[in-house]
């Protein structure tokens, strides 16, 4: 990064201070620059779900919709890559997800990686702040999820973040072909003992857009620490949003 060590601390604070007020951040990084509102591009949105299924309630697979409505982003598609515990069943999960996006109106192909949570380090705080620990996940709550694709209704009247709806189409489409789950075990480690990085770089270095959520900085890092982490982390990617979410998100996803 070329902000000074001011600089870094300010932002820090900065985000904490919007983390304290519910409300939720977009970061966006590149190494090639956002394209203008000329381009159109094809490739690929990825969404990344790092041991959190549906990070945000939704957020970011609202991003991916509101962009493939403009003509820049309208030829790509949108793959979801869910990063999971190895006690998870990859095909039934899968199965659930592509049931439960599909209501929602978009055509995704999904793609289950399971990985111990001891192989992504940097997101250890957004992990505590989940489940209240550090050290295990809670497994995978299969009817949980089934509950949580059917339609839900909110509070009109709620002071918090308005609600998006998305509404239900086809996906009998050739791009929702199945793809294959696996375990990830020959996948190199870098510097911070984290095998994101080289799955960023294996299945999404020529993405023309990454979505995922931010790594939350750990009460003992230093901001230039944190700012190399992320960094490095994304490296190899094109472009990337990072959403740090606020937990009171509401985007409905409903079938009709």
């Amino acid at each position: 990064s070329t902000m000074g060590t001011e600089d870094m601390q300010m932002f820090c604070d900065l985000l904490e201070n919007i983390n304290v007020a519910e409300k939720s951040l977009l970061m966006c990084k590149a190494s090639i620059g956002f394209p203008g509102n000329d381009a159109k591009l094809t490739g690929s949105i990825d969404i990344w779900w790092v041991f959190d299924l549906f990070p945000a309630n939704g957020l970011l697979l609202l991003l991916a919709y509101l962009l493939q409505r403009h003509q820049v982003w309208q030829s790509t598609k949108v793959r979801l890559f869910v990063v999971t515990s190895p006690e998870t069943d990859p095909g039934e999960l899968r199965e659930l997800l592509v049931k439960m996006i599909s209501a929602g109106g978009m055509k995704i192909n999904v793609k289950v990686l399971r990985l111990d949570f001891k192989d992504a380090p940097r997101f250890s705080v957004n992990i505590q702040e989940r489940t209240g620990s550090g050290q295990k996940l809670p497994p995978v709550s299969f009817q949980e999820m089934d509950i949580l694709g059917k339609s839900q209704s909110f509070n009109e009247d709620s002071d918090h973040d308005e609600i998006f709806t998305f509404p239900s189409v086809s996906i009998d489409d050739p791009t929702l072909n199945p793809v294959s789950s696996e375990i990830i075990e020959t996948i190199p480690i870098d510097s911070e003992g984290s095998k994101l990085t080289a799955l960023f770089e294996r299945f999404s270095e020529a993405s023309s857009l990454v979505i995922t959520s931010l790594p939350k900085k750990k009460p003992e890092q230093l901001p230039s620490d944190w700012f190399r982490s992320v960094e490095n982390l994304t490296s190899s990617l094109r472009r990337v949003i990072f959403v740090m979410e606020s937990g009171v998100e509401k985007i409905q996803f409903y079938s009709e």
